[in-house]
C-alpha cells in the first residue's frame, strides 16, 4: 500500500477543506497508523473491510481514542477514498459515565476547619 501518497492525498482534502493545522496533523497521524496497521492484508485502502475497521478501533485504549480514530477514518473514505457507506453501520460509542466523587463528612469538616475567618 503506498501510504504517503494516500496520506499526503488526504492531507490535501483537509487543507481544501480548512481544517486547523493541528486538526490536519492529528486526522493524518490517525489514517497513517491506520494504514501501517493494515499495511500487509490490503494492497489499497478501498479494499478494508468494515470488520477489520471495527476490529482497529477497539484497539484504542479509551472512549474518546476510539471516537477520535472514527472521525479521523470516517473523513478519510468520504473525502479521499470516496466510500462514505463504507461506514453506515459503525456508529461512534456513547460516552462514559463516571460518578462523581463523594467526599466523607469528616473530609468535608476537615475542609471547614481549614478556612479562616
Amino acid at each position: 500500500m503506498q501510504i504517503p501518497k494516500h496520506t499526503e492525498l488526504y492531507r490535501k482534502d483537509l487543507l481544501l477543506k480548512n481544517y486547523a493545522s493541528s486538526s490536519i496533523d492529528n486526522y493524518v497521524s490517525q489514517v497513517k497508523c491506520f494504514l501501517e496497521y493494515f499495511n500487509e492484508k490490503f494492497t489499497e485502502p478501498a479494499k478494508i473491510n468494515e470488520s477489520a475497521i471495527k476490529d482497529w478501533l477497539l484497539m484504542a485504549n479509551s472512549i474518546n481514542g476510539r471516537k477520535h480514530r472514527l472521525s479521523a477514518l470516517k473523513l478519510f473514505y468520504a473525502l479521499t477514498v470516496k466510500q462514505p457507506m463504507k461506514f453506515k453501520y459503525i456508529e461512534y460509542p456513547r460516552s462514559e459515565k463516571k460518578l462523581p466523587i463523594v467526599l466523607s463528612q469528616s473530609e468535608i469538616q476537615a475542609m471547614f476547619d481549614a478556612c479562616e475567618i
